[in-house]
């Protein structure tokens, strides 16, 4: 038997926010990135371009609020989100 310890399972892609906290007004503007090692970017690149593929599998594309009530749909946003996390190496 395996110990669940050692299972490594992916997480959702949470997608931000930017009403909510700093932090998701912050990942939604793209701030984040500035901080995160060349593997940390890869892996936001990667987990970002699993996201965009299930989107576009399963239809359905949902709606990031942000300031007044303006919409962005998530597929644009994660689009932007893989051209500025592309630079990430292992």
């Amino acid at each position: 038997m395996i110990a669940s310890a050692t299972l490594i399972r992916p997480r959702a892609y949470v997608l931000p926010q930017p009403c909510d906290s700093e932090a998701d007004f912050r990942r939604f503007h793209h701030l984040d990135i500035n901080h995160l090692s060349a593997l940390q970017l890869w892996a936001e690149n990667e987990a970002a371009g699993a996201a965009l593929a299930a989107i576009m599998r399963g239809g359905a594309d949902p709606v990031i609020v942000y300031e007044n009530g303006r919409t962005l749909s998530a597929s644009w946003w994660l689009r932007e989100r893989l051209e500025r996390t592309k630079g990430g190496r292992t």
